[in-house]
């Protein structure tokens, strides 16, 4: 690629990691097409980024990071997204607009993220910086979140506004919805289109692809878990990603399942003080294990319903019990059901009796196990990464770059 044509790319990935994975991917294809890519992230995402080899900028500091996470109404359905929007959306607000500032004088400048990273929205009202949406899950794709209490989106709303007239946005957005958030150039859907379902609201400037596996996550098992699936039934793994405030409590289940039922069961879990000290043998107890290559070697997965770990059971032919907590998770639940690919178990739901019955009935459902296999057939490849790069790029070749800059002078709220 000519140097003229070369995009400066700027990839906002506030979350957790199976929010920053799937852009880190995108980043590295885009890396590839020759174009310049910077991950904008919080300070503990440093090391991931650095591995793949692409530039690295600080927008939330460690400890602010380990608050917002730590948060007790994160994974609270009722208050998580308004803890996402005042704690991580708003605070990376100015150094995300900040860093945009600097980085259009130099080249061709395009900014990339999810619909909720408000400073990206922000940017690319205030400098007319061409902005690509990307949503890995159908949750946010017609909404801006979802606030059970009305005082907390008021709130939300006020901060936003605020924000707004600092940087000369005088205009307000008067309620958090799409028509604000979802003006962009282009708007990318990272899961196949018959995951989405039916609509009511649709976008002209939407593309679909497939869902993006992590290409990172192929290498083989490590050999005692290779030994342990060969030594009988094909497990059920459970896990719940990197969700927090309840893993006690599944994981003690879940043990107490595999006892009464003799189950062989692989338990992935980052850290051990969750796990009960009394397993049966039947159990195996990791911290991470390679999803493409674990899943098609087992019998089903329980799980929080996170887009990754949703999508590679559906590649694995896997059926699914999806325990839902915040965020996308619940759509997805919604979905793994209507796919007639698992049932959901609500977390305020969630003993050994409950777990027990429920996994009984999923291994024993014939037809959801041809439905999983069905389903498995139609995926073909992992190309979805490269293929959202070269669009990207594409348009990056034939948007107008008519950056209208000011030097900013604001305090943040």
């Amino acid at each position: 690629m000519a140097e003229t044509d070369k995009l400066n790319v700027i990839i906002v990935a506030l979350g957790t990691m199976g929010d920053l994975n799937p852009l880190l991917q995108i980043g590295v294809k885009l890396r590839a097409l020759g174009n310049k890519v910077t991950i904008l992230t919080d300070a503990t995402k440093e090391p991931f980024v650095c591995q793949c080899g692409l530039e690295y900028h600080c927008v939330l500091s460690e400890q602010d990071w380990q608050s917002f996470i730590g948060h007790s109404g994160l994974w609270d359905r009722l208050t998580s997204d308004a803890i996402v929007y005042r704690h991580l959306m708003l605070p990376t607000v100015l150094p995300i607009v900040s860093f945009v500032e600097e980085a259009i004088l130099e080249s061709k400048t395009l900014l990339v993220g999810d619909v909720k990273t408000l400073g990206l929205r922000i940017a690319n009202e205030k400098f007319n910086v061409p902005l690509v949406n990307i949503h890995l899950a159908p949750e946010y794709s017609n909404s801006f979140g979802e606030f059970e209490n009305q005082s907390h989106e008021i709130t939300v709303l006020k901060q936003l506004n605020h924000l707004r007239a600092r940087f000369g946005l005088l205009e307000p957005v008067r309620e958090l919805t799409m028509n604000w958030a979802a003006k962009c150039n282009l708007r990318i859907n990272a899961y196949p289109q018959w995951f989405h379902g039916i609509s009511n609201t649709e976008y002209a400037n939407s593309e679909w692809f497939d869902f993006i596996f992590d290409e990172q996550a192929g290498e083989a098992l490590p050999d005692d878990v290779d030994i342990f699936i060969k030594g009988g039934a094909a497990p059920v793994v459970f896990t719940l990603g990197t969700g927090l405030g309840i893993v006690d409590r599944f994981f003690k289940a879940a043990g107490e399942v595999c006892n009464l039922l003799n189950l062989r069961a692989i338990f992935l879990c980052k850290e051990a003080v969750h796990i009960p000290q009394k397993l049966p043998d039947s159990v195996l107890v990791k911290k991470y294990l390679p999803m493409s290559q674990l899943l098609k070697r087992c019998r089903a997965i329980v799980h929080h319903g996170g887009v990754g770990t949703t999508a590679q059971a559906f590649r694995a032919g896997l059926p699914q019990i999806v325990m839902p907590m915040a965020f996308d998770q619940f759509g997805n639940a919604v979905r793994v059901s209507d796919l007639k690919t698992g049932f959901t178990l609500p977390m305020h739901q969630l003993d050994a009796s409950q777990l027990k019955l429920t996994l009984e009935k999923l291994l024993g459902d014939e037809m959801i196990a041809q439905q999983c296999h069905r389903l498995a057939a139609s995926f073909q490849g992992n190309a979805a990464a490269e293929a959202i790069a070269k669009r990207i790029t594409t348009l990056g070749k034939t948007a107008k770059f008519e950056p209208a800059s000011e030097l900013l002078d604001v305090d943040f709220i």
